[in-house]
C-alpha cells in the first residue's frame, strides 16, 4: 500500500501538472497558429473575390468592344 500511495502522490504532484502545463503551451501555439492562417485566408479570400471581380470587369468591356 505504501509504493501505491506513493505512485499516487508523484502522478498527482509531479506528472500532473507538468502533463497540464505542456498541455497548456501546446494549446497556446494551436490557437497562436489557428489566428495568423485565419487572417491570412481572409486576406487571401479578399485578393481573390477583388481579382473575380477585376476579370468579370474585363469580360464585360470585352464584350461591348
Amino acid at each position: 500500500m505504501t509504493a501505491f500511495n506513493q505512485a499516487d502522490d508523484l502522478i498527482h504532484n509531479s506528472w500532473f501538472p507538468a502533463v497540464n502545463q505542456l498541455a497548456s503551451i501546446n494549446n497556446d501555439a494551436l490557437t497562436q497558429s489557428y489566428q495568423s492562417h485565419r487572417s491570412a485566408g481572409v486576406v487571401m479570400g479578399i485578393v481573390v473575390a477583388l481579382a473575380g471581380l477585376a476579370l468579370l470587369g474585363a469580360l464585360v468591356a470585352t464584350q461591348l468592344f
